[in-house]
């Protein structure tokens, strides 16, 4: 069988819904994030700095804004942040949360999901790799297949 693999690949990445924390169900919605892209915003964010110790030119990747440019492109929403998890997670002035509901859900924004990324250790890197994986929004294509049966 003769296929043209560029043909069948999906022009138009579908989300989905990524387990984070299985135990407290923290979940990211997730846009897949293809190799072409990736490697454009590497290019993006990679400037020629002058290294005075070699005198020559050097390319230096700015790793912070491409962390916030992938996370800004991949990550469209969350499910289940809430005050009760967060507290878990880094440490929270008692008094900003007194008289709060710690089990109501955090609304998503991307200034929410910078804190994070900043805040979290290894939040960003999961991001990252899970943008990357087909495997998380293999399901999802699944599931469109059995809608449409």
């Amino acid at each position: 069988m003769l296929l043209n693999l560029s043909e069948i690949v999906s022009k138009n990445p579908k989300s989905a819904l990524v387990k984070y924390d299985e135990s407290r169900n923290v979940a990211f919605e997730l846009k897949f994030i293809d190799k072409k892209e990736l490697n454009r915003l590497n290019q993006q964010f990679t400037k020629m700095k002058f290294n005075p110790k070699t005198h020559q030119k050097e390319e230096e990747l700015d790793v912070e804004a491409l962390r916030k440019e992938i996370c800004r492109l991949g990550v469209i929403g969350w499910k289940g942040i809430t005050l009760r998890w967060l507290i878990d997670q880094v440490p929270i002035d008692e008094e900003s949360i007194k008289g709060k509901d710690l089990d109501e859900e955090i609304e998503f924004s991307q200034d929410n999901l910078n804190f994070l990324c900043e805040a979290l250790y290894g939040i960003d890197n999961w991001i990252f790799d899970s943008v990357r994986n087909a495997e998380n929004f293999k399901a999802v294509e699944a599931q469109s297949a059995q809608i449409k049966n």
